[in-house]
């Protein structure tokens, strides 16, 4: 006897431990049979939408996604990630040690404000679930940089007396 009943909705069992239960026959002889059962987790996979991030040059930057919206992360996360950055930007390095943040300080030596995108690979540890995202942080530049000071002569102001 051949039963299939698919589980519905397919999330039902996200995050618990359920009871399997089965029975193998021989198609020949129906009677010759076995039964067993084995648990079986179901752990949701993180769901992380894209991240868009504004820093000055010379700053350091630390992202935490977090479980807020359509976004989903579950406890133990780790990030590792590839950075794509143009020449004049500082700091940017690829992590490849799982990180329970994406953090690094970047310098802009540039006359230009500058994008820098890291492709992040989110895992849940022994699930080994890789959820790639994009963490995009737009460099701006220090203000000293683009307004170098100015110094104003001194001008005496005459006395109305």
């Amino acid at each position: 006897m051949l039963e299939q009943r698919p589980i519905v909705p397919a999330n039902a069992y996200n995050g618990t431990t359920e009871t399997i239960y089965v029975r193998v026959e021989e198609n020949a002889n129906p009677s010759a049979f076995g039964t067993t059962t084995f648990s079986l987790t179901v752990n949701p996979s993180p769901s992380i939408s894209d991240i868009l991030v504004e820093i000055c040059s010379e700053d350091s930057f630390s992202v935490t996604p977090v479980t807020a919206g359509v976004d989903f992360v579950p406890t133990g996360t780790t990030y590792t990630w590839t950075v794509s950055a143009s020449a004049g930007i500082t700091g940017a390095a690829d992590q490849a040690v799982p990180q329970t943040s994406i953090s690094q300080s970047l310098t802009n030596t540039t006359d230009a404000t500058t994008l820098v995108t890291y492709t992040v690979t989110a895992s849940t540890g022994a699930t080994l679930t890789f959820v790639p995202i994009h963490l995009i942080l737009m460099l701006l530049l220090i203000l000293s940089q683009v307004f170098p000071t100015f110094h104003h002569p001194f001008v005496p102001v005459k006395s109305l007396q």
